[in-house]
């Protein structure tokens, strides 16, 4: 009886189901993965055709740059996959170059890279030793004329600057000068004449001439924009009491007119 309900109990249990082969539970994985690397390797063998890969290099905007300057400094980037091309690192190389304000660089599919410069806009002449000439943009940046320009000889000549030679931007006792160029250009109202002097070199003016052998005005360091909109205030008054004399606007509202020749100490 025993052996009966024990059979009894033993049938009832229920059947534990058996667990499939591995290579059976295994065979989807492996067949995602096989998957995965044949879609990866096709991604990677299309970027890297050899009809994906950067052959040309086209430049535009220069005008005192030679384009060929800055193929060649990108230059490294031809051969390379088109896809992979860094264009933040490619626009960093041109960083290089001091006529360049900025640059815009991209990609163009199968083979070409476009790059569109925007050149440093000039607004004075800097001239340093041994006949040496530079430029200055507004905010100071130095550069060399590069292929140069018709209008560059037209330029605002900015005189007896302290800027050590082989700077990169104007020491900041110069661009007081350039302040007070933005300050006539915008009191001028107009193109300035050809032949504008601005002088650096004293302590506690600044003197400008605006052409060959005019007097010299001289302005406060600290406050060109002030005595410039004074001067055109008073510009007939000027040209009556003091016509081809020397002036001072730096007192305030007062103008002074100086013998000729005038001078004080300078550095």
């Amino acid at each position: 009886m025993s052996s009966v309900l024990r059979t009894i109990r033993q049938s009832r249990r229920p059947r534990r189901p058996s667990r499939p082969p591995w290579w059976r539970v295994a065979a989807p994985f492996a067949g995602a993965a096989v998957l995965a690397g044949v879609a990866i390797w096709s991604v990677w063998a299309l970027v890297h055709a050899p009809f994906l890969s950067v052959r040309t290099i086209e430049v535009a905007g220069t005008e005192r740059l030679d384009a060929q300057e800055v193929r060649d400094l990108l230059a490294p980037l031809v051969g390379r996959p088109t896809l992979l091309v860094p264009l933040g690192q490619a626009r960093s190389r041109l960083a290089a170059l001091p006529q360049l304000a900025d640059a815009v660089v991209a990609r163009r599919l199968p083979d070409l890279i476009e790059v569109h410069v925007v050149e440093r806009v000039a607004v004075a002449r800097v001239p340093f030793g041994h006949g040496a000439v530079l430029l200055a943009d507004r905010d100071g940046a130095l550069f060399a004329p590069g292929r140069g320009r018709a209008d560059d000889a037209a330029l605002p000549t900015l005189h007896g600057v302290v800027t050590a030679p082989g700077a990169a931007r104007l020491d900041p006792r110069d661009r007081a000068g350039l302040r007070a160029l933005a300050a006539l250009r915008a009191a001028a109202d107009g193109p300035l004449p050809p032949g504008v002097v601005v002088d650096v070199t004293y302590d506690d003016r600044i003197e400008l001439r605006l052409g060959p052998g005019a007097p010299a005005i001289r302005l406060d360091r600290q406050h060109p924009e002030t005595n410039l909109a004074a001067l055109f205030a008073w510009r007939e008054t000027v040209a009556e009491l003091a016509p081809g004399r020397p002036v001072d606007l730096r007192f305030g509202n007062r103008l002074t007119v100086l013998p000729s020749g005038a001078d004080t100490a300078r550095r």
